[in-house]
C-alpha cells in the first residue's frame, strides 16, 4: 500500500521546517548511535628487549625467560588481537555511511506534437546531484537522509531546478528484527575473543610445561655429570692402589686389568652424560632464549622438591578443579556458545522478509537552484509507505542451514560431556602416576642406601683377600646406576607433579600467570 500526494494544499502539509526538524532528530539518532571505541583496538605487542640468561638459572627465571622470549607464544600472542578485528568489524555495521552521487544526462531525440503531428527534436540536459546518510539500527532499522539537486534544461521547456530532502525508513517486522538477532554476530565475534584468549592461554600452558620438564631434564643431566666423575675419580683412585698392592706382591697381576676396564667404563659413562649435558642445554635455551643458543653453560639452581602430602586431598576434589579450569574445556563450552548463536540466527531465517517502509520526502523548485532551495516552504512534498514481503519457496536453503546450526549444537554438546569425562580420566592417571612416582623416590634412596652398603661390603672382602676386583667393580657399578636413579625418580616425581597441574588445568595459577 503506498500513496503519493504531490502539491497538496490540505491543511497539514508538511513545510520546510517540518521536515528539517524531522532530518535534525534522524541526524542526532546519527551522531548517538554506538560507534567502536578505538581505545578499545588492541596494539600490537610491543617489542621486548631480549634478557641475558644467568649462568645460575632458578626454575622461575626460567619461566619468565620463556614467557619473554618463546618465538611460537609471541606469535601465538597476536591470535586475540586478530580476533578483536572481527569485532570491531561486526560493530562497524551499525555506523553511519556517507554517500554521494554525481550525473550528468544529454539527451537527443525526436519527438511529434499530439496536436498537429509536428515532428521536432528535443535536446534535454540532466545534471543530478546526492549526498546524504544511512545507518542501520540494531533495532532491525535503516534510516537514510539524503538531500538532492535536480537541474534540467531542454530546447522545447524553460530551465527547471529542483530540490528535494527526504527522511527514509524500513523496520524488519519478522527475520531481522530486534536487537536480539541483529547483535548475534557481535556476540559471536566476542566468543571468538574468548576463544583466543582460551587458546593463549592454553598455548601458554604448554610453553610452561615443556621449559619444566626441560629444565628439570637439565638438572638431572648436571646430576648425573656430577656422579659420573665422582665414580671416575674413585675407579682411579682404587686403580691406583691395585697397582701399589700389586708391586708389593699382595695381588696376581691380572686384577690390574679389571681395574683398568672399569676406568674406561667410568669415562664412557661421563662421555654420554657430558653430550647429554649439551643437548638437554640446548633445548632449554631454544624454550627461554633462543638467540642466545650459544651462550655459556646453564647450572640451575633449584631442586626438585615435593610439597607434602595433604591428607585432604582427593581425586575429587582435583576432578572438580579441572572441570573449573581446564582451557580445552572452557574453549569447547564458548564453541558450543557460539553454536548455539548460530541456530537462533537460522531460526530466524526461517521466517518471511517482512518490511515496513516509509519515505517524507520535501520538494522545491524554480529556475535555478537558490530559487529551488527556497521553494522548500511551498505546498510539494511525497509521502510513501507499505510493506515489503520476500520469502523463498520450494525447497529453502534456510531450512537446511537451520538443520545444520542444530546438528552442530548437538554435536559439540555431545562433545563436551565427552571431554569431561576425558578430564576425570586424565586426573585419575596423573594421581596414580603421581602415587607411583613418590614411592619410587623413596624406594630409589632406599635402593642406593642398600648398594652403598654392599660396596663397602665388597671393599672389605677384598682386603680382606676374600673378593675380587671385579666383585668391587661389579658392586660399584650398581651403585652408581643407584645414584643416577634416585636423582631420576626425584625428577620423575616432580614431572608427574607438573602433569597433574596440567591435567587439572592449574599451571598458569600455580606459576603466578594471570589467565
Amino acid at each position: 500500500m503506498s500513496f503519493n500526494p504531490t502539491q497538496s494544499k490540505g491543511p497539514h502539509r508538511p513545510t520546510a521546517r517540518n521536515i528539517l526538524s524531522i532530518l535534525a532528530a534522524g541526524l542526532l539518532l546519527t551522531a548517538c548511535a554506538t560507534l567502536p571505541d578505538p581505545a578499545q583496538l588492541e596494539k600490537l605487542p610491543e617489542t621486548r628487549t631480549p634478557e641475558p640468561v644467568p649462568e645460575s638459572l632458578s626454575l622461575e627465571d626460567a619461566v619468565r625467560l620463556a614467557l619473554l622470549h618463546h618465538p611460537d607464544l609471541r606469535i601465538q600472542e597476536f591470535e586475540p588481537l586478530i580476533a578483536g578485528t572481527f569485532l570491531t568489524r561486526e560493530q562497524a555495521r551499525f555506523s553511519p555511511e556517507l554517500f554521494g552521487e554525481g550525473s550528468r544526462r544529454d539527451v537527443r531525440s525526436s519527438e511529434t506534437a499530439r496536436a498537429t503531428g509536428e515532428q521536432f527534436n528535443a535536446e534535454i540536459e540532466q545534471t543530478r546531484l546526492q549526498a546524504g546518510v544511512r545507518q542501520q539500527f540494531s533495532t532491525g532499522t535503516d534510516l537514510e537522509l539524503s538531500a538532492l539537486q535536480l537541474s534540467e534544461s531542454s530546447n522545447r521547456a524553460p530551465d527547471q531546478e529542483e530540490a528535494r530532502l527526504s527522511l527514509s525508513l524500513t523496520q524488519a517486522l519478522l527475520r531481522g528484527r530486534g536487537r536480539e538477532t541483529n547483535l548475534l554476530g557481535v556476540q559471536r565475534a566476542r566468543l571468538d575473543i574468548d576463544i583466543s584468549e582460551a587458546e593463549l592461554s592454553a598455548f601458554t600452558e604448554a610453553v610452561l610445561a615443556d621449559v619444566e620438564t626441560a629444565y628439570w631434564n637439565l638438572w638431572l643431566a648436571h646430576q648425573t655429570i656430577r656422579i659420573s666423575e665422582n665414580a671416575l675419580d674413585v675407579a682411579e683412585k682404587q686403580l691406583q692402589e691395585l697397582r701399589t698392592r700389586i708391586e708389593v706382591g699382595n695381588l696376581p697381576r691380572n686384577e690390574e686389568a679389571v681395574a683398568m676396564t672399569e676406568v674406561s667404563r667410568r669415562r664412557q659413562v661421563l662421555i654420554d652424560a657430558q653430550a647429554n649435558l649439551t643437548a638437554r642445554q640446548l633445548r632449554l635455551l631454544q624454550l627461554i632464549a633462543p638467540q642466545s643458543a650459544d651462550s655459556g653453560a646453564l647450572r640451575p639452581e633449584t631442586a626438585p622438591l615435593l610439597p607434602e602430602p595433604d591428607p585432604d586431598d582427593t581425586a575429587e576434589l582435583h576432578t572438580r578443579l579441572a572441570l573449573q579450569s581446564r582451557f580445552d574445556l572452557r574453549e569447547a563450552m564458548l564453541r558450543a556458545e557460539q553454536r548455539r548463536l548460530d541456530t537462533r540466527l537460522t531460526r530466524n531465517g526461517l521466517l518471511p522478509r517482512l518490511d515496513f517502509f516509509a519515505t517524507l520526502s520535501k520538494t522545491g523548485f524554480g529556475p535555478d537552484s537558490s530559487d529551488a532551495w527556497s521553494d522548500l516552504d511551498g505546498d510539494g512534498y511525497d509521502v510513501q509507505a507499505g510493506l515489503r514481503l520476500q520469502r523463498t519457496l520450494g525447497n529453502r536453503p534456510e531450512d537446511s542451514r537451520d538443520q545444520e546450526a542444530r546438528f552442530r549444537q548437538a554435536q559439540a554438546d555431545l562433545a563436551i560431556e565427552n571431554l569431561k569425562q576425558h578430564i576425570r580420566t586424565d586426573v585419575h592417571l596423573a594421581l596414580n602416576e603421581q602415587d607411583r612416582a613418590r614411592q619410587q623416590v623413596e624406594a630409589a634412596a632406599e635402593t642406593r642406601r642398600l648398594q652403598e652398603l654392599t660396596v663397602e661390603a665388597e671393599i672389605e672382602r677384598f682386603q680382606a683377600g676374600a673378593g675380587t676386583a671385579l666383585m668391587v667393580a661389579q658392586a660399584q657399578r650398581d651403585l652408581l646406576s643407584a645414584q643416577i636413579e634416585e636423582q631420576r625418580a626425584r625428577v620423575q616425581a616432580r614431572l608427574a607433579l607438573l602433569r597433574l597441574h596440567r591435567a587439572e588445568g592449574s599451571l598458569l595459577d600455580r606459576r603466578g600467570i594471570g589467565r
